[in-house]
């Protein structure tokens, strides 16, 4: 997982219910994220939350970590999304 993380952009673990993807993703998090990331962000997106309300929560959680305040105008879902991209072209997240 090390390895896939830091060669690749996106890396998606997939699986049949029960085999131990959140287990090893917890655990991989907790051994090497903090050396690795300037972000680390945990959510669930298992009751599919609405994209608007998914994209503020991932500002609000980036921006609280990264002490970025100063945030531009953000008033439509487009917009919110060109400075979250903004965001994650800027620091190491996960």
């Amino acid at each position: 997982l090390s390895h896939l993380l830091s060669a690749y952009q996106c890396v998606s673990l997939v699986g049949a219910i029960g085999i131990g993807k959140t287990a090893i993703a917890s655990h991989w998090v907790q051994l090497f994220s903090q050396d690795t990331f300037e972000v680390v962000v945990w959510r669930s997106i298992v009751h599919a939350p609405a994209p608007d309300l998914l994209v503020n929560d991932l500002l609000s959680a980036i921006q609280a970590a990264v002490d970025q305040t100063n945030a531009p105008p953000l008033e439509t879902l487009a917009d919110k999304l060109n400075f979250l991209m903004t965001l994650l072209q800027q620091h190491r997240c996960l």
